[in-house]
């Protein structure tokens, strides 16, 4: 009996290759090589070594090709011989997102926030403002990351992926279409760290208001304690000794 491998849902592969390539073409050993690097390393099941082998990750990209959220290109494949000299061993097909996929993507990642980390929607927001349209899937993912991360209270964790991805837009920025907006880069500025202050102040306040809770269950708690010893007491002062 075969071993049945796991599912690989389209929309989780769609997201993966964003993260992984952002607007950067691909193919299916890349991918089969990256994503069994990233599974290895969160799960010890066999059956996901199996299942991210290249001809099946070849099958999803081509999946995904035909749901027009990919393009692809026929290329040349490069082997080497023995002596070390490259030759033409046959074609394969490099892919690369499209628009109609990344419009896909911004559909999913709204959805995702909506469920999973409503704070973080403005993230779209922020990146529509500049343009964006999430062509660099690795930095909305980080910031996506960071937020949902500032509302579990992981602030150091939230903090490694907010850097990660200001570093990224400060890239962005350095090139030559964005020299002139100067304003546009202090107003992201501005607002990230307006974001990062405003998520630590409803963090604190959460905290707060549960410590609080906390100290309200204490007392009432005490609260009845001291009035059934004071009914004790009565009791016991009604009652003769002799």
């Amino acid at each position: 009996m075969t071993m049945q491998k796991p599912m690989v849902d389209y929309k989780w592969s769609l997201l993966m290759l964003a993260e992984l390539y952002g607007s950067d073409e691909f193919d299916s050993k890349t991918v089969s090589e990256d994503l069994t690097l990233i599974m290895f390393n969160l799960t010890s099941d066999p059956k996901w070594i199996e299942r991210l082998q290249p001809k099946l990750v070849s099958n999803d990209l081509r999946w995904l090709y035909t749901m027009g959220f990919l393009r692809r290109r026929k290329v040349e494949r490069k082997c080497r011989n023995r002596k070390g000299r490259e030759y033409n061993c046959g074609y394969k097909y490099m892919y690369q997102i499209n628009n109609q996929g990344w419009k896909y993507i911004g559909f999913l990642l709204q959805e995702f926030m909506k469920r999973d980390a409503p704070l973080s929607k403005q993230v779209l927001n922020e990146f529509r403002e500049f343009n964006e349209d999430l062509e660099n899937m690795r930095i909305a993912t980080w910031k996506w990351m960071a937020v949902k991360y500032f509302e579990e209270g992981k602030l150091k964790e939230a903090k490694l992926f907010l850097d990660t991805a200001n570093e990224s837009m400060e890239g962005k920025f350095e090139r030559k279409g964005y020299m002139r907006f100067a304003e546009s880069r202090r107003i992201y500025a501005v607002v990230m760290r307006h974001r990062v202050r405003e998520v630590e102040l409803i963090n604190m306040i959460n905290s707060l208001r549960k410590e609080l809770k906390q100290k309200d269950e204490t007392i009432e708690r005490l609260q009845e304690g001291l009035e059934r010893c004071r009914e004790m007491l009565t009791e016991l002062s009604g009652h003769d000794i002799f």
